[in-house]
């Protein structure tokens, strides 16, 4: 509506709950497809 970019996404209330925005992750947990990218990358900040 805008016409701007999305740039991060929130996943919580807190600002650690937000991240970066990848269009093609999201389709797949919208598609229950799941997101096994971010799931390996938080296992590598822990």
């Amino acid at each position: 509506v805008s016409g701007k970019p999305i740039k991060l996404v929130g996943r919580g209330e807190r600002m650690e709950d937000l991240e970066p925005f990848y269009p093609d992750r999201m389709a797949g947990r919208i598609l229950g497809m799941g997101d096994v990218l971010s799931f390996v990358e938080k296992a590598q900040e822990v």
